[in-house]
């Protein structure tokens, strides 16, 4: 359904990545009152769509960097191939 997020002894206080097929019904309600956090843009479109009418979702955002390719030294010297 999501990962809940809990901010200190309040409880949950939001949602990351809820799938939207399952936002119906009771769940819809239950997260009415939560921040949901997409990891995208476009999951925002589809969650609105099944949420409940002014739902609070917003777009995690990271300013990491790309990851650096580590150079493995070859590992073939000394090792022999046996049929």
């Amino acid at each position: 359904m999501g990962i809940p997020v809990q901010a200190g002894s309040q409880g949950v206080a939001g949602v990351i990545c809820p799938v939207a097929s399952r936002i119906e019904g009771r769940v819809r309600a239950r997260l009415a009152p939560l921040l949901i956090l997409v990891a995208r843009p476009r999951p925002t479109d589809r969650i609105a769509k099944v949420a409940e009418r002014g739902q609070h979702i917003d777009v995690l955002t990271a300013n990491t960097p790309p990851p650096t390719p580590i150079r493995l030294p070859r590992q073939d010297a000394g090792w022999r191939h046996v049929r």
